[in-house]
């Protein structure tokens, strides 16, 4: 997984039915962070963006939850059709149902556009 890059969280997000669910959060939370931002391959597999391959046990020593709590998590995202799983005997792929309106494409750093802006309209 890299560790470069950043993804845009919006304030509507503090009105989502997960958010005031500390798990629920934090492990989406950690599925936009960790989901391909862009299509690659991996042994073979073609894993789109907004998808990570992953498991409940690896998942559970990333965020610090145990598996239960993210059965449980993953479960209640599903039901509210936040994401998709696919499951074989060794790993997972986990797709964001709507990855491009967490993460759209074309987003513009707003340090760049603010500094792209004309003078008159940056703050004295």
């Amino acid at each position: 997984m890299a560790n470069s890059g950043w993804i845009r969280l919006h304030r509507k997000m503090r009105n989502w039915e997960w958010y005031r669910d500390c798990n629920t959060f934090k492990l989406f939370i950690h599925l936009l962070l960790s989901a391909n931002h862009c299509q690659q391959k991996w042994q073979g597999l073609l894993i789109e963006r907004g998808q990570l391959v992953t498991g409940r046990k690896a998942l559970s020593e990333q965020t610090g939850l145990s598996v239960r709590e993210v059965r449980t998590s993953l479960d209640k995202l599903k039901t509210t059709n936040e994401l998709t799983i696919k499951t074989t005997s060794k790993f997972s792929v986990i797709t964001i149902s709507n990855y491009d309106t967490y993460q759209p494409l074309g987003m513009v750093d707003d340090q760049q556009a603010t500094n792209k802006r004309p003078a008159s309209d940056h703050k004295q």
